[in-house]
């Protein structure tokens, strides 16, 4: 199902345009993700000073468990964001909450800020992310578990309708689960 750069998802938002996901290609996407999570804005991303290789080495790593995806959001021909999606009753995640198999975990990292500034470009891009992982019939829930101190993920995330719940001491970080459900 997953064929490198091919399109998984797109959908056309009223007043914004089109966003399409595709599959992540570990050699065509790392050079793009590794200036990415060198940035000041993705400290948070937890990769900061990495070189390009290390930056693939750690993706190779991260999509070997079948459980876990990566994912490339496109607007106006231009990445958007990456996200990542995985099961998170095959993560540590699930000794922190009761994980179900309906469950969908995600981490997201958006494309630097352009110039001129696009209105609500991470509204949708993450709008996007939502409704392409509640178009799988077996997803009832999506869950994240940004940095205690990334506050503009905290916004975004009550924004678009995430329910916070608690603090976790993860062993990266310190974070508060959230967690949005499908609306059926």
């Amino acid at each position: 199902m997953l064929i490198n750069n091919k399109i998984v998802f797109k959908r056309n938002y009223k007043d914004f345009g089109e966003i399409s996901i595709q599959s992540f290609d570990l050699n065509k996407d790392s050079k793009i993700l590794h200036d990415w999570v060198n940035r000041e804005y993705a400290v948070f991303w937890g990769m900061q000073n990495t070189s390009i290789q290390e930056v693939k080495k750690q993706y190779q790593k991260l999509m070997e468990p079948e459980h876990y995806k990566v994912f490339v959001g496109v607007y106006n021909n231009e990445k958007a964001f990456f996200v990542e999606c995985y099961d998170p009753t095959q993560d540590i995640i699930k000794t922190y909450y009761n994980a179900k198999s309906s469950d969908c975990g995600i981490h997201i990292i958006m494309a630097p800020l352009s110039k001129p500034k696009i209105s609500n470009f991470t509204f949708y891009m993450f709008k996007s992310v939502i409704d392409f992982v509640f178009s799988n019939q077996e997803i009832d829930r999506i869950i994240v578990e940004p940095d205690i101190g990334n506050l503009k993920m905290f916004n975004l995330c009550k924004r678009v309708g995430f329910k916070l719940s608690k603090k976790i001491q993860l062993p990266n970080k310190t974070a508060i689960i959230a967690y949005l459900e499908k609306n059926k």
